[in-house]
């Protein structure tokens, strides 16, 4: 399940990835309970220095979740560590 976090997305995909590669990126997915797709994510946002979400943004972003809507174990970690940079 997904919410909309104000952040736009788009689909991003890499061609001829060495095996290797995908191996240690797929284990560091499992270890941190993430997708593949999800730690790449991650992983290009360490490397690149990432902006961080303004206070205000933040704060939009959580009241734009549903009442009552439930976060995925992995979701609640990458919330409490976007706040925490």
């Amino acid at each position: 399940m997904r919410y909309d976090l104000g952040v736009k997305t788009i689909c991003l995909r890499i061609r001829d990835c060495p095996a290797e590669i995908h191996r240690t990126l797929a284990e560091r997915a499992a270890a941190h309970k993430r997708s593949v797709s999800l730690e790449a994510v991650f992983v290009l946002k360490e490397a690149l220095g990432a902006p961080r979400m303004s206070e205000e943004e933040l704060r939009r972003a959580i009241y734009s979740i549903p009442s009552g809507a439930s976060l995925s174990l992995a979701e609640t970690q990458a919330a409490i560590r976007e706040g925490r940079k």
